[in-house]
């Protein structure tokens, strides 16, 4: 019979992608005794495109890792841009390998709150018990589709770009893409290797396509370092002018070097256009009504539609007791400025925290102060004991 093993440490962060790693990075070097649970940069390489770009530029990360990885390359930081998703999962993968992280690829399948500790069951059976958990866990559970698009057309005939990867499937197919930001559109170009057609629907105008500048967002970044929490003391305005200046430059306006790729001629735009109906033909093709009473005939339906974090959706804490007693809000966690949630030592990081930190915990460049707010606060809490 086997037996489980039983481990004991101070913080186990579930989650290896950005923010997961850049908390145990920190925690590694303030000398914590920490796991990190999962397997590295997951998502992005399963959930992901190959030939996928960030939208951010190759300035995210200015250290001497990056500038190595670069050297070993014989690549500067000018020459990368866009930047490709594999060649900033094979620097995060790097990095991470050079500073021989305490690992564990297990995946945590049930967490319980039990007198003051958290006992972490493991998927090969083995035990876990931490004093601390960050939960860093990416975007996968979360994905979303409108109720109107899912009740519209077959399940199988539709799916969400996080489930279709591998656009080999849609060899000579006429597929209809909703959705009008990045992912959107550069599915859309991606598609253009493999599909017959593509229609492009999204309710706003079609954006313009310059080079971004997040520039405007470190002071916001800087001010979360300094000031943790300071998010929910702005006003409501304050807080509605950032959200639009994010909307404009994250939907409105797409990188430049997108504008060429989108301008494919198997690629039909569909700007300020809504889906309005659905109808299967004899022949298993779909019938797509637009608004304006156009209609278009298509075999497959990707939808770029984003993700909408639910909590309650993370599967190790559904199955275990934590919901039970873990304060939400508006479908997120409710936390403090040290990002700690109402049960004592439980901490979310990332998406998990823009109720109360605001947009910037979307983006991989909130992961480093997100890291330092958890671990500062962990530090604190074992020094005083």
């Amino acid at each position: 019979m086997l037996m489980s093993i039983i481990k004991r440490t101070q913080l186990l962060i579930i989650g290896a992608g950005p923010y997961g790693l850049a908390a145990a990075r920190l925690a590694k070097n303030r000398g914590l005794d920490y796991l990190v649970s999962g397997l590295c940069m997951s998502f992005w390489k399963q959930h992901m495109p190959a030939g996928m770009n960030l939208r951010t530029h190759c300035d995210w990360g200015k250290s001497s890792e990056l500038e190595y990885f670069l050297q070993q390359r014989q690549l500067t930081l000018g020459q990368i841009s866009p930047v490709p998703r594999q060649f900033f999962i094979d620097y995060v993968e790097s990095a991470t390998n050079s500073q021989q992280l305490n690992w564990s690829p297990e995946q945590v399948v049930q967490v319980n709150y039990e007198q003051n500790i958290f006992k972490c069951i493991m998927d090969n059976g083995d035990v876990i018990c931490a004093q601390n958990i960050l939960v860093a866990t990416g975007y996968y559970d979360y994905r979303f589709i409108p109720t109107e698009l899912a009740a519209m057309f077959p399940e199988e005939l539709c799916t969400h770009t996080a489930d279709c990867t591998d656009f080999s499937q849609f060899a000579n197919q006429h597929c209809l893409i909703a959705g009008g930001r990045q992912s959107a559109f550069e599915t859309a170009a991606l598609l253009t290797s493999h599909a017959a057609s593509i229609d492009l629907v999204y309710r706003h105008a079609r954006p313009e396509f310059v080079r971004s500048d997040w520039s405007w967002t470190d002071k916001y970044m800087q001010r979360t370092r300094m000031q943790p929490g300071w998010w929910r003391d702005h006003s409501a305005e304050e807080k509605e002018a950032i959200n639009q200046q994010f909307w404009h430059d994250g939907r409105l306006q797409l990188e430049d070097w997108l504008e060429q790729p989108v301008s494919h001629a198997k690629i039909n735009h569909h700007p300020e256009t809504t889906i309005n109906g659905c109808v299967r033909q004899a022949d298993g093709t779909l019938q797509v009504t637009l608004s304006g009473d156009q209609k278009i005939i298509v075999d497959q339906v990707i939808c770029a539609t984003g993700y909408s974090p639910d909590v309650q959706k993370i599967p190790f804490l559904a199955a275990g007791n934590i919901l039970h007693s873990l304060e939400i809000y508006k479908a997120l966690p409710a936390l403090s400025n040290a990002l700690e949630s109402n049960i004592p030592g439980l901490y979310f990081t990332g998406i998990h925290g823009v109720n109360d930190f605001g947009p910037f915990l979307f983006f991989v460049a909130g992961s480093t102060a997100a890291a330092e707010i958890v671990i500062n606060n962990i530090e604190a809490h074992i020094n005083d004991k």
